[in-house]
């Protein structure tokens, strides 16, 4: 009786070591899932927001940019203007920017 209650006793610690480890892996498992979920979460996040600012910064330097060509456009133009006036012929001076007073245009 005693060697069946000790082989029992045998079984019954290994059966419930075998459940113990079996539900501390499944706790594992299901903590590794709920950590890589989240990781994954924040990750999107973090790109999505990158992807925002990056959009924004990218506007912005349009921007700059267009107000940059307008500005050089506008320079090229005076300085463009500027000689003419200094090398034009005399009688053509004072008629360097035309006017269509007078005139009608269509």
């Amino acid at each position: 009786i005693e060697r069946r209650v000790m082989e029992g006793t045998e079984e019954v610690r290994r059966e419930a070591e075998e459940s113990v480890r079996n539900l501390v892996e499944k706790v594992e498992r299901e903590a590794e899932e709920a950590a890589r979920a989240r990781a994954e979460d924040q990750l999107r996040l973090e790109s999505d927001r990158i992807r925002v600012q990056a959009q924004r910064r990218e506007e912005r330097v349009r921007e700059v940019t267009e107000g940059e060509i307008k500005a050089s456009v506008n320079k090229a133009k005076r300085e463009a203007q500027a000689a003419v006036e200094d090398t034009a012929p005399s009688w053509l001076r004072s008629e360097t920017a035309p006017s269509t007073a007078g005139y009608r245009t269509f």
